[in-house]
């Protein structure tokens, strides 16, 4: 599954391989590492036609200036494969430019997840997910919930990972709001 996403600025960045790395030693979890990279997605779909994902991110971009969105606290997507993630409050600007992205990569995506729409968006930083068993959730949740986790989240950058199914995430574009070319 491939995505469009923002990554997480150096600081968080780094905050966050931490909490895996806490999360692998403390729990034996390492399933949020198939995607290394600390960010949160705009979008997902299994198939995009990157040429043109890269050149309308690069315009979107180019014509942004940075914000920030405030970071909430533990959430948890329940179910027979549960995720724990730092959820990321949605603001007027962070909606308006995901309603943006959506229309915008629309003709560029195959199957995208219905999870993405700008109705059912939950905008989200993943920390535990694919090796997280719905008996555990409580105890990861709860050995997170003592952490500072209410962060200031620089929204400077949209990006694409590029994951085929079973591969580990690599970042194939990055564009940097302002930036030109």
């Amino acid at each position: 599954m491939h995505a469009v996403v923002t990554v997480l600025q150096p600081e968080l960045y780094h905050r966050v391989e931490a909490l895996w790395d806490d999360l692998e030693r403390r729990f034996g979890l390492s399933g949020a590492r198939i995607t290394p990279i600390p960010h949160f997605s705009w979008q997902i779909a299994p198939e995009y036609d990157f040429a043109r994902v890269e050149d309308c991110l690069q315009t979107v971009a180019q014509g942004l200036a940075p914000f920030e969105v405030e970071t909430t606290g533990i959430g948890v997507f329940r179910g027979p494969a549960p995720v724990v993630f730092i959820d990321v409050r949605r603001t007027p600007a962070l909606d308006a430019l995901h309603v943006r992205l959506w229309e915008a990569l629309r003709p560029h995506r195959r199957r995208e997840s219905p999870y993405y729409s700008p109705e059912a968006w939950r905008p989200h930083i993943t920390l535990a997910e694919k090796d997280l068993s719905p008996a555990h959730v409580e105890r990861v949740v709860s050995h997170l919930s003592r952490l500072p986790l209410r962060w200031t989240v620089a929204v400077d950058n949209l990006a694409l990972i590029e994951q085929p199914q079973g591969a580990v995430g690599r970042l194939r574009f990055s564009r940097r709001f302002g930036a030109a070319g």
